[in-house]
């Protein structure tokens, strides 16, 4: 699935509610690790439209057990994590988010942009 995102903070809201969707028709996450995957698909879409440019999409591929998610957006600069982030901090956490609740994720250039990505393995189910 890909996703295109509209400019501003709307664009969480919708991602969230698309990989919500999308997952729910497929039936391929339990609720805590669903949670895990929308908090990870909200910051990387929160960083795209704060820290990125215009335009700014969302995908999502399920290959066998594994679902990656990916947020592109126009601006070539790789996200900064911040190593200290006050734990009362508003802002500089999403990265760490990331890193805590998927079990892979990078970053990839992509035509003048980049696409950040998280992947998730999901448990297999008969």
């Amino acid at each position: 699935m890909e996703l295109a995102l509209p400019p501003g903070p709307t664009a969480v809201r919708e991602a969230r509610s698309a990989v919500r969707t999308w997952l729910g028709e497929r039936r391929t996450a339990d609720p805590d690790l669903l949670g895990d995957i929308v908090l990870s698909v909200s910051e990387l879409t929160t960083n795209a439209v704060v820290h990125g440019l215009p335009p700014v999409w969302l995908g999502l591929r399920l290959s066998g057990s594994t679902l990656r998610v990916e947020v592109h957006d126009g601006s070539p600069d790789p996200p900064i994590p911040v190593v200290d982030a006050d734990a009362m901090a508003t802002r500089g956490r999403g990265m760490a988010i990331i890193a805590a609740t998927a079990d892979r994720y990078g970053v990839d250039p992509d035509h003048g942009g980049k696409i950040v990505w998280a992947e998730f393995d999901l448990p297999i189910t008969a």
